[in-house]
C-alpha cells in the first residue's frame, strides 16, 4: 500500500519490453542483467515490467525467482518457490526427484543431482516448446548454487528458444556471477532531482509537505527511491508542524528506517517478530509462531494491530501457493532486526526454532537448515551443531556439493565456539573430513583447500600416527601430493602409512595404502615395483574389500594400471587380459567410477595396440607421411625381450578372469588376435620417443589423463 508512482525507469522499462518483443517476435532468446545497488529500484522495475508483460502478452508464463541469504544453502529452493506456479507443473516435478541412494555412495549422488539439474533444465525447455517463456531472478546474489547452476545452464541454451531471462543483482556481486551478465547490461542510476520531486509529490499531499520540504527529502534521499519513499511516507503520517519536518528528517537510509519501525507503535513487536523469521516466510509459520503461548508479544498480535502491520506496507502477504509474508524491502528486515535487543533476539530465534522443529517441511524448502541458522541465533551451538552437520550430510547425498560445503564451514565455525572435549574434536575431525570431500568434488585433488582441510584434520587426530582415521588422512594427503605431480612428497606419504598397514590389521585399508603407494612409483617410472606390488594385492583381493562409497575401488585400478604397464613392456595380449578383467570386476561391483576408467584403458589399449605395422618416424605428429613404411620394424607382441624389467610369470589373482580373458582379452572391441592370427605389433615408448619425443609418451599414456592418475577415495 501507498506505493509511488514509477519514476525515472521508462527508458529501462521499454528496453525489457523491447527483448520480450524480440523474443516473441522469433528473434531467438535474450538475457538482460540489470545492476545496482540496494533500494536503486532493480525489484520495483521488475515488478513493473512482469505486471506490462502479462497484460501485453496474457499466455506469456513468467517465472519469477526471488533470492534470499538464508536459502543460499538449500539446493533448488528460490526455483522450488518459483516453480509452486500451476503452469510450471513440469518443472516443480523435476525437481522432486530425490537421490537414488541416500548414503555414502558419492558417485551415485553426484550423478542424482547432474540429474535433478539436467531434469530441471529438460522441464523448462519443455515449457517454451508450448508457449513463451520468461524468467526472472530477482535478488541474484542470494540464489543457491544449484538454481544459479540451473539458471547458468539455461542461459547457455536461451538463444534458440522462445525465452528471455531478466537477471538482478547487486553491484558488489558483479565479479563473482560474471557469467550471468553480458555486455550489454543495464546499471540503474540514482534519480536526478526532477524525478525524485515527482516520486515525493506522488506520495504526500501539497498542504503538508512545502517546496522547501522537497526539496530537501530529494537531496537527501541521493537519488534513492526506497529512501525518498520512506522519508515521503514518515513526513505524510507526521502531526508535526510543518515548519518542523525538515529538521525531523533522517541524515541516513539506517536512521531513516528505524524511524520508520518506531511509528509502527505497537506493532513494532510484530515487524521485529517477522524479521527474525527473514525476509520472506511462509504465512502458515507466521500463525504458527504466533500462537505459542511464550511468543510474549501481548496485546501486539490483536487481529487490529496485526492489520495495521500489514497496512503500513512494511510486510505484505505474497499472493503465492500456499501463500508467503515478504518484507517490502530487504533492507526494512535488516533495520526491524537490528532493532531488537540480543537477548530478545536469541529468545525470538529459539521460539522459531521451536517450531520449526515441530514442522513436516510442508513450509517449504530449506527447513533443515533454516532451523540450524535459528538455533545458532539463539546461542543453542551444541543443538544447532548437530543440526548444521544433518543438513550437509542430506545436502551431500543429494549431491548438491556446494551447498553441502557451505553447511559443513557453517559446522565448522560452530565447533570453535563450543568447549574443547574428545567428543568435540571428533566432530570437527569428521567435518574436516567432510570438507576435504566437498573441496575434492568442486576444486579437485590437488587444490589448496583440499590440502588445507587434510591438514586441519590431521591436527585433529592427535599424537598417534597409527590410527585408521590418522592414516586415512595421510593418504588424503598423499592423493593431494600426486595429482599435483610432487611425486615424491606424495611417496614419502604412502610409505610412512605402509608401515602401519599390515594386511592382517586392516585389509581394506592396507589395500588403499598398497594403491596409493603403486600408483605414485607407477608414475615416477619404476615399472617392476609397481606390477609386483599390483600382483602381490590382486593375489590378496576379495570382492568383500570394495567399499561402496569409495570413489573407485583399488582392485580395478590395480588392473588397469598393471595392464598399460604390461602394454608398455610389450605385451598387449596381457594387457587386454588385465583390462578385461577389470572391466569384468567394475561390472559386478556396480561401480560407476571404476566402470569408466576400465572402459577408459581399454579404449587406449585398443586405440595404441595397432593391427598391422606401422612405421612412425620423426615429424609423423605433425602430418608428415613416412617416407618408406616399411623401413623400420617395430616390436611385436610377446614374451619380453631378456633382461625386460617386467615379471616373467602371469600372477595369481584372487579374482575370478572373465570369460575372454584367458585368450587374450577378446572380451576388449579392438584388435585381439584370433587362434593362428599372428599378435599385433606393439608400439611403444621408444618408438614415440622417436617419433615425437616425450610429450608423444606422455600423451599416450592413459595416466596423463587429469581424470586417470592417484583419483581414489580416501574415506
Amino acid at each position: 500500500p501507498g506505493r509511488g508512482r514509477f519514476v525515472g525507469r521508462e527508458a529501462e522499462l521499454a528496453t525489457l519490453l523491447h527483448d520480450l518483443h524480440g523474443v516473441l517476435s522469433g528473434a531467438g532468446g535474450r538475457c538482460r542483467s540489470l545492476l545496482g545497488e540496494p533500494g536503486v529500484g532493480k525489484s520495483r522495475l521488475l515488478r513493473e515490467f512482469e505486471q506490462a508483460a502479462v497484460r501485453r502478452h496474457p499466455t506469456l508464463a513468467v517465472l519469477h525467482l526471488v533470492g534470499q541469504a538464508p536459502l543460499q544453502t538449500s539446493a533448488f529452493a528460490a526455483l522450488k518457490l518459483a516453480a509452486r506456479q500451476a503452469a510450471f507443473a513440469p518443472l516443480a516435478r523435476s525437481l522432486e526427484l530425490e537421490a537414488a541412494v541416500l548414503g555414502d555412495d558419492a558417485s551415485t549422488a553426484a550423478g542424482t543431482h547432474a540429474d535433478r539439474v539436467a531434469a530441471a533444465l529438460d522441464a523448462t525447455t519443455g515449457l517454451c516448446a508450448d508457449a513463451p517463456v520468461c524468467v526472472i531472478a530477482d535478488d541474484a546474489q542470494w540464489l543457491d548454487p544449484s538454481t544459479l547452476e540451473w539458471l547458468s545452464r539455461l542461459r547457455a541454451v536461451q538463444q534458440r528458444l522462445p525465452l528471455l531471462l531478466v537477471i538482478s543483482l547487486r553491484d558488489e556481486s558483479r565479479s563473482r556471477l560474471s557469467a550471468l551478465i553480458g555486455d550489454d547490461a543495464l546499471t540503474l542510476s540514482p534519480l536526478n532531482a526532477s524525478q525524485a520531486l515527482e516520486l515525493i509529490g506522488s506520495l504526500t499531499g501539497e498542504d503538508k509537505v512545502t517546496p522547501t520540504l522537497c526539496d530537501a527529502i530529494a537531496a537527501r534521499g541521493g537519488g534513492i527511491p526506497l529512501f525518498i519513499e520512506e522519508t515521503a511516507r514518515m513526513v505524510g503520517a507526521s502531526t508535526a508542524d510543518p515548519a518542523t519536518l525538515e529538521g525531523m528528517i533522517p541524515a541516513t537510509l539506517d536512521e531513516l528506517l528505524t524511524a520508520r519501525l518506531d511509528r509502527l507503535g505497537d506493532a513494532k513487536p510484530l515487524a521485529q517478530l517477522a524479521a527474525v523469521l527473514g525476509t520472506e516466510f511462509p504465512l502458515s509459520l507466521w500463525h504458527a509462531v504466533l500462537a505459542e503461548p511464550d511468543a510474549g508479544l501481548g496485546p501486539g498480535s490483536s487481529a487490529e494491530v496485526l492489520g495495521r502491520l500489514w497496512n503500513s506496507g512494511v510486510v505484505g502477504v505474497v499472493d503465492t501457493t500456499p501463500p508467503r509474508c515478504r518484507f517490502r524491502h530487504a533492507l526494512i528486515r535488516d533495520a526491524a532486526y537490528e532493532s531488537l535487543w540480543r537477548r530478545d533476539r536469541q529468545r525470538l530465534h529459539a521460539l522459531v526454532a521451536r517450531v520449526l522443529a515441530r514442522d513436516d517441511g510442508s513450509g517449504g524448502p530449506g527447513r533443515d537448515e533454516q532451523l540450524a541458522q535459528h538455533l545458532t541465533a539463539a546461542g543453542q551451538h551444541k543443538e544447532a551443531l548437530s543440526a548444521w552437520t544433518r543438513a550437509a550430510r542430506a545436502a551431500a547425498a543429494a549431491g548438491a556439493e556446494r551447498e553441502a560445503l557451505a553447511l559443513v564451514r557453517r559446522a565448522l565455525a560452530l565447533t570453535e565456539q563450543l568447549p574443547d572435549s574428545p567428543a568435540l574434536r571428533q566432530q570437527a575431525l569428521q567435518l574436516q573430513l567432510q570438507q576435504a570431500a566437498r573441496c575434492i568434488a568442486i576444486d579437485g585433488y590437488s587444490a589448496p583447500s583440499v590440502e588445507a582441510a587434510y591438514l586441519r584434520a590431521a591436527a585433529l587426530c592427535g599424537d598417534d600416527p597409527t590410527s585408521d582415521v590418522r592414516l586415512r588422512v595421510d593418504l588424503g594427503l598423499e592423493a593431494c601430493y600426486a595429482m599435483r605431480g610432487d611425486l615424491d612428497r606424495a611417496r614419502a606419504m604412502a610409505e610412512g602409512v605402509l608401515k602401519h598397514t599390515p594386511w592382517e590389521r586392516n585389509a581394506r585399508l592396507a589395500l588403499q595404502a598398497r594403491w596409493a603407494w603403486t600408483n605414485v612409483v607407477f608414475h615416477q617410472g619404476e615399472l617392476r615395483a609397481a606390477l609386483d606390488m599390483a600382483d602381490a594385492c590382486l593375489a590378496r583381493y576379495q570382492p568383500s574389500l570394495h567399499q561402496r562409497g569409495a570413489v573407485q575401488d583399488p582392485a580395478v585400478m590395480f588392473l588397469c594400471y598393471s595392464g598399460w604397464g604390461w602394454f608398455q613392456g610389450g605385451r598387449a595380449d596381457e594387457a587386454r587380459r588385465r583390462v578385461a578383467q577389470a572391466l569384468a570386476l567394475a561390472t559386478e561391483l556396480d561401480h560407476p567410477f571404476s566402470l569408466a576408467i576400465a572402459h577408459g584403458f581399454a579404449a587406449s589399449v585398443a586405440l595404441f595396440a595397432v593391427v598391422s605395422a606401422v612405421t612412425l618416424q620423426p615429424g609423423a605428429d605433425s602430418g608428415t607421411p613416412a617416407a618408406d613404411p616399411g623401413s623400420r620394424e617395430l616390436k611385436t607382441l610377446g614374451a619380453g625381450d631378456a633382461g625386460s624389467p617386467l615379471p616373467s610369470a602371469e600372477p595369481t589373482l584372487g579374482i575370478a578372469s572373465p570369460p575372454g580373458a584367458e585368450d587374450g582379452g577378446a572380451g576388449i572391441p579392438g584388435d585381439a588376435p584370433g587362434p593362428g592370427e599372428e599378435p599385433a605389433p606393439f608400439v611403444g615408448g621408444d618408438d614415440l620417443r622417436a617419433a615425437g619425443g616425450e610429450s608423444a609418451v606422455r600423451q599416450a599414456s592413459p595416466g596423463s589423463s587429469r581424470s586417470t592418475p592417484g583419483t581414489r577415495s580416501c574415506s
